[in-house]
């Protein structure tokens, strides 16, 4: 059953409800949709589809009604209409986070929707792939305090133990027997809107870490091409080496 709650593209939404509605009732149509939304333009929902035509949200409201949300999914639906039209990064987080609030305050989170937030917060968050790269270099056996000390800038006893749980919940770290903690070469598949997000403010705070190396370069060790990776403070190794579980990250075009 096509749920709202689900998606993060409301295009891919109304596609996937048109063709569960059509299989279930093959008299079902666009033209019968746009009706039934009170559209004077039979072929709106059609063109909305295929890129053609832009929704208000006058237009978000009428549909709404036709499909019979609730209001818990019909707010959901505005917002994920413009989450998709906002164009700036704090546009698209206000929305995104507004989203996210209405799942919680209707049906509430789903197996499916719980991962998708996972994997959202890996891609928020700096230090993530920071602590996966530290566990992949030193014998990490749960304590946290040390792996804490050895992030650069960094990070509180409890971010450390909230990366690796969430690193452990996405697959991308296991607990051996011997109680050493090491990295799969599991990569994360999530919505290309959601991952697009996350990632501008990942790029962002990279871009913020870097400066402050930069600034932290001894004198003389900055060539004029290209700095000696030996020479780096600490914390641009580490991420450097930490941007390898993004790089190795998917997306789906599903949502």
């Amino acid at each position: 059953m096509v749920t709202i709650f689900d998606y993060s593209d409301y295009k891919k939404y109304l596609e996937d409800y048109y063709h569960e509605r059509k299989s279930a009732n093959p008299a079902f149509s666009y033209q019968l949709l746009a009706q039934k939304a009170g559209m004077r333009n039979k072929g709106f929902i059609y063109n909305l589809l295929k890129g053609k035509r832009s929704i208000s949200r006058q237009n978000c409201v009428k549909v709404s009604r036709a499909i019979g949300h609730s209001r818990a999914e019909a707010d959901y639906f505005e917002n994920l209409v413009a989450f998709n039209h906002a164009e700036g990064l704090q546009e698209k987080k206000h929305f995104f986070e507004r989203m996210n609030q209405i799942k919680k305050r209707g049906a509430g989170f789903t197996k499916a929707q719980l991962v998708r937030q996972d994997q959202y917060a890996f891609y928020s968050q700096w230090y993530h792939s920071a602590v996966r790269s530290l566990i992949d270099m030193y014998q990490f056996n749960g304590d946290y305090h040390l792996l804490a000390r050895m992030v650069h800038p960094a990070i509180t006893v409890r971010q450390a133990r909230q990366s690796v749980e969430l690193l452990e919940k996405l697959g991308m770290i296991v607990k051996g027997e011997d109680g050493v903690y090491r990295i799969t070469d599991k990569s994360i598949t999530t919505g290309k809107e959601v991952a697009g997000l996350a990632l501008q403010n990942l790029h962002l705070t990279f871009t913020d870490l870097a400066k402050e190396a930069i600034a932290e370069l001894p004198r003389g060790a900055a060539p004029h091409h290209r700095a000696d990776p030996r020479h780096l403070p600490r914390r641009l190794r580490t991420h450097l080496r930490g941007d390898a579980p993004v790089s190795g990250c998917r997306h789906e075009n599903r949502q």
